[in-house]
């Protein structure tokens, strides 16, 4: 989903990404997710999982979004459970850093759609904000991250002068060998 609504563009279009739909309506939006691994053999009837970018937005200008169609889970918001969201400047090839809400949800219950309203505010022109239910890893991150671990651990998974080292076995692979 990738969609321009004014000045600001909204995007599922990205590893991990779950929304729908967006609208807008008043001063704030609407978002929609689709369910759990939608166009999956994995695909769930459950709503839980979000995630998705805004871009555009000036500085200190306070986005107010609605996830309309979440499963119920009053329990974790009541406790004042907050999303998470990480800011990356325009023309930053910077990743920024993932951190909760600043400011509180508010969430209810309407006609069996669990509902949360979250805000956020801008901190500069133009940046790229991505918003997720909780602190997200996409497949391709764990595909650099194991990576690293391979290189990181390769020569201490090294085998007699003049072999070839074992590689390190990730993935449900045995991670350790044994003669």
């Amino acid at each position: 989903m990738e969609v321009t609504l004014g000045h600001l563009t909204w995007s599922s279009k990205f590893d991990s990404g779950n929304a729908d739909r967006v609208e807008q309506d008043g001063s704030g939006y609407e978002v929609w997710v689709r369910p759990d691994c939608a166009g999956t053999e994995y695909e769930t009837t459950y709503r839980t999982w979000f995630h998705f970018s805004v871009t555009g937005g000036r500085k200190d200008e306070l986005l107010i979004f609605t996830i309309m169609n979440l499963n119920k889970q009053n329990n974790l918001y009541a406790n004042d459970m907050r999303p998470v969201y990480k800011a990356v400047p325009a023309g930053s090839n910077r990743s920024g850093r993932w951190e909760r809400l600043k400011y509180p949800t508010s969430y209810h219950l309407d006609d069996g759609n669990f509902q949360v309203t979250c805000k956020h505010k801008f901190a500069a022109d133009g940046e790229t904000v991505y918003f997720a239910f909780c602190y997200p890893q996409s497949y391709t991150e764990c595909q650099a991250i194991m990576r690293r671990w391979d290189a990181t651990f390769a020569a201490h998974n090294a085998g007699p002068a003049g072999e070839e080292p074992a590689p390190l076995a990730l993935l449900g692979e045995p991670a350790v060998f044994a003669d």
